[in-house]
């Protein structure tokens, strides 16, 4: 029973952050990820992504927040999305082409046939609003978990 509750302490919200496998166009929903597995995303996983995002930023002309580094940072969000979020992560990146995905880093990347056809259809922009909220709902979970985490007015 110690261990259970010790273990139980660990997990982070059960039932938001799984393993997941894919097989068959299914996925499986495994445990929750604990602390440990959650800063191991940051520290092995995405490593590349982060150091690619830092060194971007300690660089940037204009300092960090700026939109100089913004590739880097959807690069990282994308790692990262990948392993804390994989059904939001799945539904933004990848359904129908990533049509929410191109749509939404439309800013970045600029137009392409498919956020052209999100943005000409109403009921598109706005599933894609919601995956977007979902997505950045989900992420924001694990912003303390990041090594660089400043506490925000808005967190909870």
């Amino acid at each position: 029973p110690a261990e259970e509750e010790s273990s139980a302490a660990l997990q982070v919200e059960k039932g938001e952050v799984w393993r997941s496998e894919e097989g068959g166009g299914m996925v499986v929903k495994h445990e929750a990820l604990d602390e440990l597995e959650i800063v191991d995303v940051f520290q092995n996983y995405c490593i590349d992504f982060v150091r690619a995002r830092r060194e971007c930023w300690r660089n940037a002309k204009e300092g960090k927040g700026t939109g100089e580094c913004i590739k880097e940072e959807l690069a990282e969000k994308r790692c990262l999305a990948t392993h804390f979020c994989p059904s939001q992560a799945r539904r933004f990146y990848e359904l129908r082409e990533g049509e929410c995905a191109k749509w939404a880093q439309r800013f970045a990347f600029g137009p392409s046939q498919e956020s052209d056809s999100v943005c000409s259809n109403w009921a598109k922009q706005k599933v894609c609003r919601a995956v977007v909220m979902e997505l950045s709902k989900c992420l924001s979970k694990y912003r303390k978990y990041n090594p660089e985490y400043i506490k925000h007015k808005d967190d909870f």
